[in-house]
């Protein structure tokens, strides 16, 4: 489990909605209050709407939208895709992106019974334990076969040089040939690794952009990208608006979170 976060604000959110950004990452988003609204893709997401209670995302190769209708309530979990047979009792590969760029599900579909009866103990334990929940139910949750070595390896190089590197590289590291390594990657993951490696590229830059205290212009050049209009026009098609504009759209969600808290839900 790479991150989990609780958030709450018990204010009707009104026409507030938040644009999460695509990832590395699988997010299972276990709602303790009212259903959420979805919609995904970067243009008219919330003439797409969707009412889900919980739901679970696969990697998604563009932005989606939710919005909590009346109070904001639940915890936000990053799934290392890796470890989705085992959490998820399916590889990440199901949760693949559809047309519109992403695939988000209800949590009921995925885990039966699981999603709505761990989001009824959310609901329920005092402030600051969610963490002892989180862990007791990934630890009990059946142990798979693990995803092939060499996916396993190809998706700790590409992600821990974010995205710099060539796939040629990793295909070599790993001892396939390059038609092979996507075949696997893409069977277990969902998406390619040329694709994952933009994903990794993108959550680096999306991260030095929520912390702040750089210019755009240095984190572009941080991240690799060739200069602010690069990194611009990669948001634009990710999520379908500059970092700008995100960013003042999610100051209060950025304000409220108190920032990565995976160190204390690993199970």
């Amino acid at each position: 489990m790479r991150s989990a976060v609780a958030f709450a604000d018990p204010e009707p959110s009104g026409d507030r909605w938040h644009r999460g950004l695509p990832g590395t990452t699988l997010t299972l988003i276990l709602g303790t209050a009212d259903p959420f609204l979805v919609g995904g893709g970067t243009g008219g997401a919330r003439s797409a709407q969707r009412a889900l209670p919980s739901l679970v995302g696969g990697l998604q190769t563009q932005g989606a939208w939710t919005r909590q209708r009346g109070s904001w309530a639940g915890v936000h979990l990053a799934l290392d895709p890796l470890m989705a047979r085992r959490l998820l009792a399916m590889p990440a590969a199901e949760l693949a992106p559809g047309a519109d760029g992403h695939t988000t599900v209800d949590a009921d579909a995925v885990l039966p019974r699981e999603a709505r009866h761990l989001a009824e103990q959310l609901a329920t334990t005092p402030p600051g334990t969610e963490a002892a929940v989180i862990a007791a139910w990934a630890r009990a949750r059946r142990d798979t076969p693990p995803p092939r070595p060499e996916v396993v390896a190809a998706y700790a190089l590409i992600r821990g040089r974010h995205g710099r590197i060539r796939i040629s590289e990793v295909a070599r590291q790993v001892h396939l040939s390059a038609r092979q390594l996507r075949t696997v990657v893409r069977a277990e993951l969902g998406i390619g690794p040329k694709h994952l490696a933009r994903l990794a590229r993108f959550e680096r830059a999306a991260g030095l952009v929520a912390d702040g205290g750089r210019s755009l212009s240095d984190v572009a050049q941080m991240t690799g990208y060739a200069d602010l209009a690069h990194l611009d026009a990669e948001w634009r098609d990710l999520v379908g608006c500059p970092p700008t504009v995100w960013l003042a759209q999610e100051r209060r969600n950025l304000q409220a979170d108190d920032g990565d808290h995976g160190a204390d839900w690993v199970p």
